[in-house]
């Protein structure tokens, strides 16, 4: 039996994380993801295969062949990561080395991802050492072999490469072109990220040639693409961070939640922060963290009162009293009962407005 190498497309099945109505009854916002689906990967039964990225790479063979080639494409796979280890390191002499021992491999066993990838990380050693045209060669047969063997989003990337790779060489209608044709690819395959880097590097390319306009419509997609990943990130953080609570894993719980309340702060995002604020007061609360918890109602209480959730403001600031009223800070609840009385008045609440001022008359 001959030995036959195959490099094909790989199915996958994911989902996204997908967003709730509420936390709870205090406030009601989009950032509260409910369900996930995890992303899973199958790889073909009944033969050996080796998954990078969304490709397969297939042997078929005795069992002593496929041993051997897998053997060689594990030795070719690590040749690519010490390259890349050694290229952060600034040992391009070294990262080089691997990099091209890696490429012998790949190409000898008919590894053309593994060969693409390898020719990439050279591009990248020449680059970093300012070798325009030893980087664009490689970058352009690296290219070659995505789009013979279908990989789009290779194809993509070594299109930007190609395209800073003009662009260091001052020739813009190159770069303008590459980049153009990277966010087409990146569009149509749907990878908003991809898009975004384009886009920036268009942007780059059109002040560069005082083409304002045009640059300014770029940098501002490119802005609302960023921002958007920033939101999904926030709201990944948000589950992460109740699911890592539920385990009681309170500073990771709590870590997490901090960080996506960092991305909503940066996007100027006034429901995020405040959901983010109302889920860390919560987290306080379950471990009795009382002076915690009522920061994080602070915190929230901002947030809360420029998006309109004038209800949710005022269970933060009755929240608030009690907790000040445990520590015997009593001035300190009585104002925070007077805040969310007048809330509920200005709200006709008849009812919760009478609640404040029961608590005000038991100080």
């Amino acid at each position: 039996m001959g030995l036959t190498v195959e490099c094909c497309q790989h199915p996958n099945d994911g989902g996204a994380l997908c967003p709730g109505d509420s936390a709870g009854p205090m406030v009601g916002s989009r950032y509260f993801p409910t369900t996930t689906r995890p992303l899973s990967v199958h790889p073909p039964t009944g033969e050996l295969s080796h998954l990078d990225g969304n490709l397969s790479f297939k042997v078929v063979g005795r069992p002593a062949e496929r041993t051997r080639v897998h053997n060689e494409l594990g030795a070719a796979n690590a040749l690519n990561n010490l390259g890349n280890a050694y290229s952060l390191q600034s040992r391009y002499d070294k990262a080089e080395r691997a990099f091209r021992e890696a490429l012998a491999i790949h190409s000898r066993i008919g590894s053309e991802l593994g060969a693409a990838n390898a020719l990439d990380g050279l591009g990248q050693i020449y680059r970093s050492q300012l070798k325009f045209q030893e980087a664009k060669s490689v970058f352009m047969e690296a290219h070659k072999i995505h789009s013979r063997i279908g990989n789009e989003m290779g194809r993509a990337n070594g299109l930007i490469n190609l395209g800073e790779i003009y662009n260091e060489q001052s020739s813009p209608s190159g770069a303008e072109a590459a980049f153009m044709e990277a966010h087409e690819i990146q569009s149509r395959i749907g990878v908003p990220l991809g898009v975004a880097n384009a886009l920036l590097s268009m942007g780059v390319i059109y002040l560069r040639q005082s083409r304002t306009l045009e640059a300014k419509k770029a940098f501002k997609d490119a802005y609302d693409l960023y921002s958007r990943l920033d939101e999904h990130l926030a709201k990944t953080l948000v589950v992460l961070g109740e699911t890592q609570h539920a385990q009681h894993r309170y500073l990771e719980a709590e870590e997490a939640i901090m960080e996506a309340l960092a991305i909503w702060t940066s996007l100027a995002d006034d429901q995020g922060q405040a959901a983010a604020s109302l889920i860390l007061s919560q987290m306080f609360r379950s471990q009795s963290k009382l002076a915690e918890e009522a920061n994080a109602l602070l915190q929230a209480e901002g947030p809360l009162a420029r998006s309109g959730q004038h209800s949710s403001h005022a269970w933060a600031l009755d929240r608030r009293g009690d907790i000040y009223f445990a520590q015997a800070m009593y001035a300190e609840a009585g104002e925070c009962y007077r805040l969310a009385q007048a809330i509920y008045s200005s709200m006709n609440n008849a009812s919760e407005e009478a609640q404040e001022l029961l608590s005000l008359g038991v100080l």
